[in-house]
């Protein structure tokens, strides 16, 4: 899968990050996941995942804060044979307006860049 866009934010000390939500616990996002700004906006991105699937839906959501989700899409996918379903999400769906749990064996988290 590949997620791809733009941020109208900048900044060499800030950083964005994406966050995945399943069920209906927090999001996660991998501080080693984290990415910085670039220098002028806007910061274009592309990130490509290999993405276990399973037959329950799931959310990611591009975040620049520690609650601010930028834009989100869902995940689905019925099994061997049919097609995996991204579809946009609203950044307040109740699949995403949840907290974000940071996982990881050092300090970051995403800082909104100067925007």
């Amino acid at each position: 899968m590949t997620l791809e866009g733009h941020l109208d934010c900048a900044g060499p000390e800030a950083a964005f990050g994406y966050a995945r939500y399943d069920g209906y616990g927090d999001g996660t996002i991998r501080v080693a996941d984290l990415r910085s700004y670039g220098s002028s906006a806007p910061t274009l991105f592309a990130e490509v995942w290999q993405v276990g699937l399973s037959h329950e839906p799931f959310a990611v959501c591009v975040v620049t804060d520690y609650e601010v989700r930028a834009v989100c899409f869902t995940v689905a996918w019925d099994g061997p044979g049919t097609p995996v379903v991204v579809a946009s999400l609203a950044t307040d769906d109740p699949l995403v307006a949840r907290s974000i749990m940071f996982v990881s064996d050092r300090d970051g988290s995403p800082v909104c860049g100067f925007c």
